[in-house]
């Protein structure tokens, strides 16, 4: 039982990552919702990595001779399990073969089915499946399927107060100007399937025509955070900035420190030298400079 509590709990870690992955968005994720349910529910009837390697090293005393044995025989026979090298004997208690004994076989059942349950409580169905209309795959690639495609935007107009008739006809527009405009860019990017790669070339494109209010939901779309790891993540990293030892820093400054880590580039993407350039042409003092001689500066 408590090997199949660990199955289990890899299978939750393993999503979790997933969902609280620094670059993650709600685009996209109503396939992971749909595939931790579909891994627990399997868990019913198939046993998981650990549990099978647990039952592939046992062995059941039956009719006084050592054979192999299911996760069923666990609870009517003596048993032993091979661990770092030696076998470690479990012997029949008189408990388990009494209504009070809770075999596995069971127990997983109602375990799993409580689990799913929970589950949906925290993301009912249709909570991920709105924003996929942004998704990249699942964009149309012919002109003539636009206007139908732009009706699937309805269901985040409503979610956010908008009106759907205006966001439909925005959206449409949108697609339109991409598939006319960006037609190659539009294709390579569609078969990358990252959102927010996607829809960050095209809403920096100048031949792209935009609409505010599908603007407004596509970047609450990418920007809305899909648990609160990301706000964790940003405490920490503030607490790594905000030290006894620079106490002087404004909120505005450690804003911007914070915010350079989270979102700036990796630190081997950094062309440091530019800006060293620029700090020299602005007129900043330079680090060598005599205290006395330190001037003021905007």
């Amino acid at each position: 039982t408590f090997i199949f509590i660990v199955d289990v709990l890899h299978v939750l870690k393993s999503y979790s990552l997933k969902f609280q992955e620094s670059t993650a968005t709600v685009i996209g994720k109503e396939i992971l919702r749909l595939s931790i349910l579909r891994e627990l529910s399997s868990l019913k009837t198939i046993n998981g990595p650990l549990l099978q390697n647990v039952i592939k090293n046992a062995r059941c005393l039956k009719n006084n001779i050592w054979k192999p044995c299911s996760s069923a025989d666990m609870d009517m026979y003596v048993f032993k399990i091979l661990f770092n090298g030696d076998f470690t004997v479990f012997t029949k208690h008189d408990q388990r073969s009494s209504s009070k004994w809770t075999e596995l076989q069971t127990l997983r059942i109602k375990l799993i089915d409580a689990l799913l349950n929970e589950i949906n409580s925290y993301f009912p169905e249709g909570t991920y499946e709105m924003f996929d209309v942004f998704l990249p795959s699942n964009l149309p690639t012919i002109a003539a399927n636009i206007k139908e495609y732009s009706t699937n935007i309805n269901k985040v107009a409503i979610r956010f107060g908008y009106i759907t008739s205006v966001t439909a006809s925005q959206f449409n527009k949108v697609l339109a100007s991409i598939l006319m405009n960006e037609k190659n860019q539009f294709c390579i990017l569609r078969k990358n399937n990252d959102p927010v790669e996607f829809w960050s070339y095209f809403m920096s494109s100048a031949v792209v025509e935009w609409e505010n209010d599908v603007l407004h939901l596509l970047k609450i779309s990418l920007t809305i955070p899909v648990g609160s790891a990301d706000i964790e993540r940003g405490f920490s990293v503030m607490n790594y900035v905000n030290t006894e030892k620079r106490y002087s820093l404004t909120k505005e400054h450690i804003e911007d420190i914070v915010r350079i880590n989270v979102n700036g580039p990796a630190l081997e993407n950094f062309d440091a030298l530019a800006y060293a350039l620029r700090w020299r042409v602005e007129g900043h003092i330079d680090t060598n400079d005599a205290r006395n001689e330190r001037k003021k500066t905007n």
